[in-house]
């Protein structure tokens, strides 16, 4: 089962638009983003290391978003968010609008969205979690 079956199935609340894209599947950014429904992050990026990369995974696969609400156990949003790291190749650059804040509006219809992308040579990864209001 590939890395983003995994996530979705584990965590049941929210949006997650996950890819990790090889050869031809590498599209540029603004294009992956508009095939998810998502608008173009350009502006509101931070690059990152890949283990502060794998922090932010692990935080929005364990918390929702606007409630910070539990909703997957930390160890395996750690072990998913490792296995998503090392399915992208080595020396791709990874970026978040974590670390920039959430940007004027979310990059989706959710209440709130945050996500890493990683870039060689046009988007190999994306992971995008997309939470709404609760109740």
């Amino acid at each position: 089962m590939d890395i983003c079956t995994r996530i979705n199935e584990a965590r049941t609340t929210g949006k997650i638009c996950c890819g990790v894209y090889h050869g031809k599947e590498i599209i540029p950014r603004k294009a992956r983003f508009k095939n998810f429904g998502l608008s173009d992050p350009t502006g509101w990026e931070n690059e990152l290391k890949p283990k502060e990369a794998e922090e932010i995974i692990t935080n929005i696969l364990s918390h929702h978003l606007e409630s910070n609400r539990v909703v997957m156990e930390k160890e395996m949003a750690a072990t998913l968010a490792n296995a998503f790291i090392q399915s992208v190749p080595e020396n791709a650059k990874f970026y978040s609008n974590q670390g920039v804040g959430y940007g004027p509006e979310p990059l989706s219809q959710a209440f709130m969205d945050t996500g890493i992308f990683c870039e060689l040579n046009g988007i190999v990864g994306l992971l995008w979690v997309c939470d709404d209001e609760e109740p």
